[in-house]
């Protein structure tokens, strides 16, 4: 019989539920919510179809780079408002050092690809809804989620807890050997002496099973 990992109990609540998990290389976070998002779209949470994912494959991606798979799904779930993962990370190079990212504060947010079903303007009622949106994905097939520094959906984020101690920076982590060059790069991060976002990671759409 093969190894069988223990079932996930997945339970929702308004405050994060737990700080990266080092040992167990995992991490719960938000990755999607009706909130109007930097394309000026709202995705509703209701209308996803996880047929493809998590019920098929379950790969996490660093930047939607279908090249840099980091972990898998453990588990996905949520209602109308709001949908949460918990994803474990692999034991790569890469993965280990976008998890030591993550638990020092320098990447926190998650986005997700997705292939739209219904979708287009907004009603009436909708637009009362969700001021200053320009279209709406009210039914969607999730293909992946990914890591990324900078969310299209601001609520898309990694669950942390307060710490009293500075956040690391990607220099310093650089400097202290705790990650790699290579890895700082993969995440969008200019590896010299002034460290910054390239760019934002827009939530990738795939029309007719193309991939963009």
């Amino acid at each position: 019989m093969g190894d069988a990992e223990a079932p996930v109990v997945f339970i929702v609540a308004d405050a994060p539920q737990l700080a990266v998990d080092m040992k167990e290389r995992q991490f719960f976070g938000t990755v999607n919510t009706p909130r109007v998002d930097m394309d000026r779209e709202v995705v509703l949470p209701s209308g996803i179809d996880r047929s493809y994912f998590p019920d098929t494959v379950r790969a996490v991606y660093l930047n939607h780079d279908y090249g840099c798979p980091i972990g898998k799904c453990r588990n996905l779930a949520g209602g109308a408002s709001f949908i949460r993962a918990l994803t474990r990370m692999a034991s790569t190079q890469l993965a280990t050092d976008v998890l030591t990212m993550i638990a020092e504060g320098v990447i926190n947010g998650l986005s997700i690809g997705f292939t739209r079903t219904d979708s287009g303007p907004l009603t009436a009622d909708e637009a009362r809804v969700y001021p200053g949106a320009t279209s709406i994905v009210r039914k969607w097939r999730c293909i992946e989620y990914s890591v990324t520094a900078m969310p299209c959906n601001p609520d898309a984020t990694i669950d942390t807890k307060s710490m009293d101690r500075k956040m690391m920076t990607v220099e310093r982590l650089l400097s202290a050997e705790r990650i790699f060059a290579p890895s700082a790069r993969a995440a969008g991060f200019s590896v010299g002496p002034k460290m910054y976002r390239l760019h934002p990671v827009r939530a990738v759409v795939l029309d007719d099973g193309d991939i963009l």
